[in-house]
């Protein structure tokens, strides 16, 4: 099974892969778009996918504490999550995680808020390993996709 992801530029006019699914848990359900990263540990969604729930920051300030991008942030546990994504075929795949990460500022405000919004929703490799799914990324073709079983 292949899953096309999007290649466009990101940090200082690199090309990175994202991927979009749907995601459905307690209080969220949408479309993410999300940058996949095999220098992270840990899948992640970001403050502003966060921001565009039902769901408040400030009750989720808490669960162990992560840096990014110069910034701290608790990793609130998104418990029963679901991700929907389409293959190359147009064929839907479910996966069902029993945790995920969620970004939060340890500091909230408007100014806090501002600086990070531009960072995105992230499938690390905990993802990829648990889900058995290999990144091929060609970013001089910007051609990328998610292989799995």
């Amino acid at each position: 099974m292949r899953i096309r992801c999007s290649v466009r530029k990101f940090i200082q006019e690199r090309y990175f892969p994202f991927v979009t699914f749907s995601m459905r848990a307690p209080g969220i359900t949408g479309f993410i778009d999300a940058l996949i990263d095999t220098g992270s540990p840990f899948t992640v969604l970001s403050p502003k996918d966060i921001m565009s729930s039902r769901l408040s920051l400030k009750t989720m300030q808490r669960g162990e504490t992560v840096s990014l991008a110069g910034f701290r942030f608790f990793n609130y546990p998104l418990k029963e999550v679901t991700m929907f994504f389409k293959d190359e075929n147009r064929n839907l795949l479910k996966i069902e995680l029993p945790l995920m990460g969620a970004l939060v500022p340890t500091k909230i405000d408007e100014k806090m808020l501002d600086e990070v919004k531009h960072i995105p929703t992230i499938i690390g490799n905990d993802f990829l390993e648990d889900q058995h799914f290999t990144l091929s990324f060609n970013p001089s073709e910007r051609v990328a996709f998610l292989e799995g079983p």
